[in-house]
Parts: C-alpha cells; structure tokens; sequence
C-alpha cells in the first residue's frame, strides 16, 4: 500500500523533487508542440478599456500583450482596467445612494480611455524562441520570475514566446534575446505560457508527483 502525504513528514526538498525532476525533463518546445494551438490575441495601446474588455469577453481570455505600433507596450489584464476604475473613484465617499451612479459614471469615463493611459501592471514576461530548448523548469526559475528595478524578485503569471520580424535588419539571435522588453519592436508573440498551463501540466502528470499529488493546500 502506498503512504499517503500525510503518513509521511519529508523535507520540501523531498517533497518538491517529483515535480522539479518532471519540469527538469520536459522541454519547453516538447510541450508547446503537445498543446492545441491557440492564435496570440493582441491589442493595440490605442484600444480603449471598454473595447479590450469586451474583447476579453468574446474571446474568453483575461489578458493579452499589447502593442504600440510594432513596439511591444507589456501584458494588460482586467485587473490593470480594474485599478484603472478604482483611481477614478473615491472609494471613502461612496455610500449606498450613490455607489451605483458614481461606480457607472466612472465606467463610462474609463470605457473610452485607451489602454496607453493605463498603468499597465507588466504581469508578464519574455522568452525568445531560441529558448525553446529551455526546460520547463526554466520557465518557472526565469519566466516567472523576475527581477523588479530594486533587484528584487516579482512574480508574474505569464511568458510570451516571441521572434523577431525579418526587417532586413542584420541583429542575431543573440542580439534579439538580450534586449530589454520595453526595448523590442518590431516581434510576434507566437504563444504564451501562464501559471495556469503549468497547474494543468502537473495535473495531468499527477501520477509522477509522488505523495505531494495528495497534500491539501493547508498542508502546501
């Protein structure tokens, strides 16, 4: 018989060795190549907020990038339109009478700014598409992690998968990979790993997780 997690008290060295032996050996091109393809929607920074949420909407997505022109602008979500919402609003003077018409009269004001106004949260990172050969794991440790201007660590919920558009430029593959995002222009967006496609990933492996496969999230 099998011990469940619960018989057994590991290490977290222990207990996170399936899952980072699992993402250790799978390739990031092997596992985009076993999921079904889905296009990479964009929105242009002229795109108002309510034109984006209603795209959101239609297209069942929460996020996507954005782009000036050619030039990539980071990811927007319906969380960067909600902050938007909630700084045209002075949350302490809403009461039950007028909560209704000032919350409309805010979105009405915000439906027809354009997400160039907004602050958008950069919930999102980068990968070039030489990093194909990069490892899930790697997603994880570079993707989903990143550096903030302190040099701390932030997490975001999402990688974009890019390459560079023949310009006639003469820049390298390495050249490509080593600009900084807010620098790129000119790039496609071919796919876009989030933090839910790897909770599904392992999901789907749960088998290979060992007794972690049963812990609750208490116990995580």
């Amino acid at each position: 018989m099998s011990s469940s997690f619960a018989d057994v008290v590991p290490s977290d060295h222990v207990w996170f060795a399936p899952v980072r032996s699992l993402l250790h050996t799978t390739l990031l091109s092997s596992w985009l190549q076993h999921r079904p393809p889905a296009a990479v929607f964009c929105l242009q920074a002229s795109t108002t907020a309510g034109q984006a949420l209603r795209s959101f909407a239609r297209t069942g997505i929460s996020s996507c990038p954005v782009f000036d022109g050619k030039a990539y602008q980071g990811f927007v979500d319906c969380f960067d339109i909600l902050r938007a919402l909630l700084c045209l609003v002075d949350i302490r003077s809403l009461t039950e009478e007028n909560k209704e018409y000032k919350l409309r009269a805010a979105g009405l004001q915000l439906e027809h700014q354009p997400l160039s106004s907004l602050n958008i949260s950069q919930d999102g990172a980068l990968m070039y598409k030489a990093d194909l050969q990069s490892t899930l794991h790697d997603v994880v440790l570079y993707g989903f992690l990143q550096p903030d201007s302190a040099g701390c660590l932030r997490v975001v919920h999402r990688v974009g998968i890019f390459e560079a558009e023949d310009d006639g430029s003469n820049e390298d593959d390495e050249d490509v990979a080593q600009c900084q995002p807010d620098s790129l222009q000119g790039i496609s967006i071919s796919s876009i790993v989030s933090q839910s496609d790897l909770a599904s990933f392992l999901h789907r492996h749960a088998q290979q997780l060992g007794p972690l496969a049963d812990a609750s999230l208490a116990q995580l």
